[in-house]
């Protein structure tokens, strides 16, 4: 029995390669106007890279049928080469053909970041499978897949609107800068460039170090995709739904703005790859919330193969349920801080912008909107702080004045954040180091809790590996690779 590719995955594949044959020495265009009709022609062929069935090119019996079946083991091709991999497979060995396959994928997500990028094309055609299960919605007839889409189109626009309303809504909200790293290579972009993307990659991770303003992002690419696609996308605070026990299509129908839809609506676009889940914090989930959060993600990418999911984080953590690129939030340019100081502050704003150039390492942290933000809201009497230690302080407490960072700290650390930072950055400090190793901060905040137990701030203490991950998601501390180190060495000294 064959392992074949649905409709929608071969959509998927094809969309990924950008439609492109994937051998690099080839590269032919594979989808085209038909001749004498109004419609598009498709020539290239979604091959298995591991075969299909037994006895076909390059079987694996380790591999499960839904792993056969899925687009991660199809690779675009047009009709010649396609012919050529499948008679081959001595010459066109597995690893060879999912190097073809990453590296046309990366070249079609660079050439969709470029401005004015073309949309991808949707292959016309349903499988008989999908039809089957969107009639077993149980949707009246009126309920067609473009009445929907417009309904929920009008309904995301309503609900994004209130999440721009909001207090933590920046008062001069600007595009910030998008960078891809791949190769050493930093290829940068903007919000409108990863809606483009959304399209052909079905999956994007969006990474941001504290305080570069990943909620914005997110919701800048969620206002992207509402304007120039014909998908409809739905931001979801992942901390404000793990709080609740709904599943994530569910908390969005419990919105003011979705009081006419139901799931079914929501499963219907997800269903024709029109529905974009922006999955904001994973950051903020914790393990229970995150197993929880990995399960039902896995189980929409199972049912809805073409549904959109973009989710953002503090950090790069293994454990994010998706494939795709991953994009990171890159620094203030110089002329967007003085479009923000001016913006906040007018003329003095600038001022204070090229008096904090002038203090080494204070320099850096305004390049970060968090920092920048509490230089220009806290300044007293809009006066540049005196000392760069005054400076810092500001930007320290910075990271704990939201309500939900309040919470966190005070629930999970009782409020001894500060206690652990301390004693994190003078055993780097007596050491000469500007990091410490997993295993050594662990020691660290352990000899900490045993002080703060003795004069009794503890009675059961959490465990060292939990401290430390809240410090990472809610504070100036960052991970990479297993060694952990201040965002930036000035909060160290």
């Amino acid at each position: 029995m064959r392992d074949n590719f649905s409709q929608q995955t071969k959509e998927i594949i094809a969309k990924q390669a950008g439609y492109l044959c994937s051998n690099p020495d080839c590269r032919a265009p594979t989808v085209g106007a038909a001749f004498g009709t109004d419609g598009i022609q498709i020539v290239g062929v979604a091959s298995h890279i591991a075969a299909a069935s037994v006895g076909g090119p390059r079987y694996d019996a380790s591999m499960t049928p839904t792993e056969r079946r899925h687009h991660s083991n199809g690779i675009w091709l047009c009709q010649t080469h396609s012919k050529l991999v499948d008679g081959d497979d001595k010459t066109f060995p597995v690893d060879l053909l999912r190097k073809w396959k990453q590296d046309a994928k990366e070249q079609s997500f660079e050439a969709l970041l470029k401005p004015n990028a073309p949309r991808a094309v949707r292959i016309q055609g349903v499988d008989a499978a999908i039809e089957k299960l969107v009639g077993a919605l149980g949707l009246p007839a009126q309920d067609d897949l473009e009445s929907v889409a417009g309904q929920l189109h009008a309904s995301a626009d309503t609900d994004l609107a209130a999440f721009m309303r909001m207090a933590g809504w920046p008062q001069h909200p600007i595009a910030l800068n998008l960078k891809l790293i791949e190769d050493g290579k930093q290829r940068p972009f903007q919000a409108s460039g990863l809606a483009a993307a959304i399209n052909s990659f079905n999956e994007l991770a969006v990474i941001s170090p504290p305080g570069t303003g990943k909620t914005t992002t997110l919701l800048q690419v969620t206002q992207a995709i509402q304007s120039t696609t014909d998908s409809v996308a739905v931001f979801v605070p992942l901390g404000e739904w793990s709080s609740r026990s709904e599943s994530l299509l569910g908390t969005i129908v419990r919105r003011a703005a979705f009081t006419q839809v139901r799931e079914q609506h929501l499963m219907l676009l997800a269903y024709h790859g029109r529905l974009v889940l922006a999955l904001d914090g994973w950051n903020e989930l914790d393990t229970t919330a995150r197993k929880r959060a990995t399960s039902e993600i896995r189980q929409l990418q199972r049912e809805f193969p073409q549904l959109g999911i973009i989710i953002s984080t503090r950090r790069r953590a293994l454990d994010i349920p998706i494939g795709g690129p991953i994009v990171e939030i890159d620094l203030l340019s110089l002329d967007q801080q003085i479009e923000i100081a001016r913006a906040l502050r007018g003329a003095p704003g600038e001022a204070m912008i090229e008096e904090a150039r002038r203090i080494a390492g204070v320099r850096e942290l305004i390049a970060i909107p968090l920092y920048l933000t509490a230089l220009l809201s806290r300044a007293p009497g809009g006066a540049m702080p005196t000392t760069k230690e005054e400076v810092l302080r500001l930007f320290a407490i910075q990271h704990e004045e939201s309500p939900e960072k309040a919470t966190t700290l005070r629930e999970s650390l009782f409020d001894c954040q500060r206690a652990f930072l301390t004693a994190i950055a003078s055993d780097a400090t007596r050491s000469a180091n500007t990091a410490l190793t997993e295993i050594r901060a662990k020691s660290v905040v352990k000899a900490i809790e045993d002080e703060l137990s003795a004069a009794g701030h503890f009675t059961v203490a959490p465990q060292p590996t939990a401290v430390l991950d809240l410090l990472v998601d809610h504070h100036t501390l960052v991970r990479s690779n297993d060694v952990l180190s201040f965002q930036h060495q000035q909060f160290q000294e």
